[in-house]
């Protein structure tokens, strides 16, 4: 069941129009997106899309599977990048866990994507599968120019592991169940 989840916004700013819109899905996936507008030209700029609530346990992969990042690697080929965040709590965890977020940038197609919230034991060598870790909470899409991602603060994977892109896009895309591999957790200055 698709329903609209709040009221479409129209923001307009000195040189641009944005356009919001919010949809929800299955009660528990949301899904928005941003359509940024340059008036001038009468040109679209740039979209910004987010899908949320993925880690729900009635959510299967089958209502994501187009967005995985395996199938994405699949359907997009090779990035040109790839970047890893980590995220600490506020508080103290129980489970010793750490989280962290990965990106994919396609620069010639003008295309990033990123997945966030998934968790793993807090050590030096942070052990990663990132289709097997706890579940992907949401998956942000860029496209276009301009882009303003959130946050900034990541780290290329040749600086935080010993695997290569072309590793890594192998092992994601061959058994992505499997696709396990370390990060130092010490490269990112933490």
């Amino acid at each position: 069941m698709t329903y609209i989840r709040e009221k479409p916004k129209i923001i307009k700013e000195s040189k641009y129009t944005q356009y919001i819109a919010s949809i929800g899905y299955k009660e528990r996936i949301s899904v928005s997106a941003t359509f940024t507008f340059d008036e001038k030209s009468n040109s679209l700029l740039n979209i910004y899309a987010t899908i949320g609530g993925l880690y729900y346990p009635e959510i299967a992969y089958a209502d994501w599977e187009a967005f995985r990042p395996d199938n994405i690697l699949r359907i997009y080929g090779k990035p040109s990048g790839v970047e890893f965040f980590l995220s600490y709590p506020t508080e103290q965890t129980t489970d010793h866990t750490i989280g962290y977020e990965f990106r994919f940038r396609y620069e010639s197609r003008k295309f990033v994507i990123d997945y966030t919230g998934q968790r793993t034991l807090n050590q030096t060598k942070l052990f990663i599968c990132p289709l097997k870790d706890r579940y992907i909470e949401s998956v942000y899409i860029y496209l276009g120019d301009n882009l303003e991602l959130k946050p900034t603060n990541g780290k290329p994977l040749q600086e935080v592991s010993s695997i290569s892109i072309d590793d890594f896009y192998n092992a994601m895309t061959s058994n992505a169940n499997e696709a396990c591999f370390y990060l130092d957790r010490t490269a990112f200055g933490n």
